[in-house]
């Protein structure tokens, strides 16, 4: 699988961007074998030597004098986009045969995209704006909205797949292996993680470090680890304030970091923007006191708040020494523990276990509404006909209300790969499930089942699953059978009924 990608790191950008996309490349290079070129632009600060150290193929555009008409997001790439879609298009064209092109670029929309359409089999757009159009197969917002299942409504095709919400996050490996081997946290504050992202252009830090100094004088015992990006233009201000008598045994300074996971565990609070950084604070479950440091943070940031997940003071302009030092004083232990259970809501991951079973929710609707309308599981279920989006939607709503019904999600390490449905009536539930059509044939319907055989089991309720099978599905006919399951032949529905009683837990799935 040959895949290109196009993003790109600048000290105006911020290193988010090419970050992220570091990650997606180690994940389909592990998961696919994927041969990953880079194509990025030759812009000051521009983190190419984090590419070539990673092992992935680079493939610089030149660098030109900055093009003053361009605005906003524009500016970013110094050019006009039809001069960007030419010189991309050399690259790909010497590339061929590309199977994915990434684009995680704000600067970047449908006009460009379609210029790359005759090359490139798939486009796989990364956004966080929902403020423009897109030709792409699938797109990939991993932020959190209140809204989100309405933010791409007609800015991309009909049949382009949806990846919304945190669930969905790229997070490098170390993360995972963090979570692992993550302790409760007790809601003592002791330990102190500052990172403003990598530019911090409006000195963010400083702000945090002189709160910080005033806030030691009353809390004595705690400690601080400020982190400074490579492209922090105040990073020699930062180091000597760290460095300083005043700051001396408490506060320590580290650059370029390459164990951001590690410093998050060992962390009680983080002082931090509101980047793509807030999905690794939260996988860590790591209450955090945030700025939007961007304008495209602000939205996220606000909608976080509102749902419990962080502490917001506000855009970078309004937010003073004053305003980061009061919600300090305001971090009680009762607050960072109630941020920390709905940071664990967030990524529905409960245990440290590879599968595990969580409750779905509203915001699983996109990849629900996906699952059922999967051809095979439309072939397999009695009902045969596509299901309209809306229907869909006022089910899950219907389903999630009542007790008697339940959804759970079967995930492996946060990512989802399935989903199994009990229908409760006097102790017996009739269980029907599906897999993601990726993890078919690789075990996971045993799995699911067993989880929710090992659920029932440890609740005492219900005792007994049944299950109808159509003829025509041997897949599941094995996995019942293999399980244990009583078979009978259901004359009335012309398939095959499945039960199993006095449910125990099993060890092992």
């Amino acid at each position: 699988m040959k895949v290109a990608i196009r993003t790109d790191a600048s000290i105006a950008i911020g290193s988010g961007h090419l970050m992220r996309c570091l990650t997606l490349a180690e994940q389909m290079r592990r998961k696919k074998n994927a041969k990953v070129h880079f194509i990025s632009r030759n812009l000051e600060g521009n983190l190419h030597d984090k590419i070539r150290a990673a092992g992935f193929c680079l493939h610089i555009l030149p660098r030109h004098s900055p093009d003053k008409s361009l605005k906003d997001y524009s500016a970013w790439l110094t050019v006009p986009q039809n001069v960007d879609a030419t010189e991309t298009k050399a690259v790909l064209r010497e590339l061929g045969n590309v199977h994915r092109l990434v684009i995680d670029s704000y600067a970047l929309d449908i006009e460009w995209e379609q210029e790359m359409r005759p090359l490139a089999d798939e486009i796989f757009v990364i956004d966080d704006l929902a403020n423009r159009a897109h030709d792409c197969d699938i797109l990939l917002d991993q932020n959190f909205y209140l809204d989100k299942e309405k933010r791409y409504l007609g800015l991309v095709p009909e049949n382009c797949r949806l990846l919304l919400g945190p669930r969905h996050a790229l997070l490098r490996e170390e993360f995972y292996e963090a979570r692992k081997r993550l302790g409760k946290r007790d809601g003592s504050l002791r330990n102190i993680l500052v990172f403003y992202g990598g530019s911090d252009l409006t000195n963010e830090t400083i702000k945090a470090l002189h709160a910080l100094q005033s806030f030691h004088d009353a809390q004595p015992e705690i400690t601080a680890d400020v982190i400074v990006g490579a492209g922090n233009p105040h990073k020699h201000e930062i180091k000597a304030l760290c460095e300083s008598p005043s700051a001396a045994g408490w506060m320590r300074y580290h650059f370029q970091v390459d164990n951001m996971a590690e410093m998050m565990t060992h962390a009680d609070m983080m002082l931090g923007a509101g980047g793509s950084t807030t999905w690794e604070r939260c996988f860590l479950e790591l209450p955090s006191i945030v700025t939007a440091t961007a304008e495209n943070q602000e939205k996220i940031a606000e909608d976080c708040a509102t749902a419990g997940y962080i502490t917001y003071l506000g855009k970078a302009a309004e937010v003073s020494e004053a305003h980061i030092l009061s919600a300090l004083h305001a971090a009680a232990v009762e607050r960072l523990a109630e941020q920390t259970a709905r940071m664990r809501e967030m990524f529905g991951v409960d245990d440290m276990h590879p599968l595990s079973l969580r409750k779905a929710t509203k915001a699983d609707a996109e990849i629900l509404f996906r699952w059922r309308n999967d051809p095979d599981a439309r072939a397999n279920s009695f009902h045969t006909e596509p299901i309209p989006y809306e229907e869909h939607i006022a089910w899950l709503e219907t389903t999630l209300r009542n007790p008697a019904q339940e959804i759970y999600i079967l995930c492996k390490t946060g990512t989802p790969v399935g989903q199994v449905r009990l229908s409760s009536e006097n102790g017996t539930a009739a269980i029907s499930y599906s897999i993601d059509a990726e993890y078919r044939g690789q075990g996971y319907g045993r799995a699911i089942l067993r989880l929710a055989e090992n659920l029932c089991a440890e609740r005492g309720n219900p005792s007994t699953l049944c299950g109808y099978v159509k003829k025509q599905n041997i897949a599941s006919q094995v996995i019942f059978e293999k399980l244990g399951y009583t078979r009978t032949e259901d004359l009335r529905q012309n398939c095959l009924y499945y039960v199993k009683d006095n449910l125990q837990k099993t060890e092992g799935i």
